[in-house]
């Protein structure tokens, strides 16, 4: 088993020029308590990600065009 970042609890990818939909996959990160994409060109969050029970700050503020966002 790929336990590889199971125990991350802080993801910070601001500004790092992201485009698309953030994977599913990110929804593995089980520990994931804050999940920073604010400034990128995200498109869409599958709702895996925002539906984690440990996730309490999902930060997606500026050019993101999505119903899954609550920012």
């Amino acid at each position: 088993e790929d336990t590889f970042g199971k125990g991350l609890t802080v993801l910070r990818l601001r500004n790092t020029g992201l485009s698309g939909e953030l994977p599913a996959s990110l929804g593995d990160l089980s520990f994931l308590q804050i999940l920073d994409v604010s400034s990128n060109a995200i498109t869409g969050i599958s709702p895996q990600i925002v539906s984690m029970g440990s996730l309490g700050v999902l930060d997606c503020k500026l050019h993101f065009a999505s119903r899954y966002c609550c920012c």
